[in-house]
C-alpha cells in the first residue's frame, strides 16, 4: 500500500494539529443499522431502521524514535480527536479526482504499542481508530473554526 500524510488534530480549549508524513492506512468502512429485524412471514427477509458508520482506521507510522512519544501524548491528551488522510478514488470514472480527503472525528481504540524491554522504539508503529456517525460528517475549515461551547475543559 502506498504511503500517505495523515493529519491529527484534537480539539480542546484550542486546535492542535499533527502531521505525519509517512503513513500507511487502512481504512475499513461499515454500515450498521440500530433496529435488525425479521419479517414475520418470512424470516429470510430482513428490516433494517436507522442506519449509522462505524469505520475502522488502522494507521501504521513511520517515525523518528523522538516522535513516538509526542504521538503517544497527543493521543491520550482530553478533547475531541479528527483524523484526516486521503484515499485513492476510482481513476476509471471519467471527472472523477484521484484522491479524497477524508476528515473523520475518531476516537483511539489502541495505542501505538511499547516495547517493554529497553523502551526502545521501532521506525514503525500503529494505532486504531474507530469513527461513528450517522450521516457522512462535512470536512472543517480549520482556519475559521470555532470551538463550540461547552467542548472546554477546565481544569482545577
Amino acid at each position: 500500500m502506498d504511503t500517505t500524510s495523515v493529519r491529527l488534530i484534537r480539539v480542546d480549549d484550542a486546535i492542535h494539529f499533527a502531521e505525519y508524513t509517512a503513513c500507511r492506512v487502512d481504512y475499513l468502512p461499515s454500515k450498521k443499522y440500530r433496529v435488525v429485524k425479521p419479517n414475520a412471514f418470512d424470516p429470510s427477509l430482513l428490516h433494517r431502521r436507522g442506519p449509522w458508520f462505524e469505520d475502522e482506521v488502522r494507521v501504521t507510522f513511520i517515525l523518528a524514535p523522538h516522535v513516538h512519544a509526542e504521538l503517544l501524548a497527543f493521543l491520550i491528551a482530553p478533547g475531541q480527536l479528527y483524523l484526516e488522510f486521503t484515499l485513492p478514488t476510482n481513476r476509471d470514472l471519467p471527472g472523477q479526482p484521484d484522491y479524497l480527503v477524508l476528515q473523520l472525528p475518531v476516537i483511539c481504540s489502541a495505542l501505538p504499542p511499547l516495547s517493554d524491554d529497553h523502551r526502545e522504539y521501532t521506525a514503525e508503529t500503529s494505532a486504531t481508530f474507530i469513527s461513528r456517525y450517522s450521516t457522512p460528517p462535512d470536512a472543517i475549515d480549520w482556519d475559521t473554526y470555532e470551538i463550540p461551547d461547552g467542548l472546554e475543559e477546565i481544569f482545577p
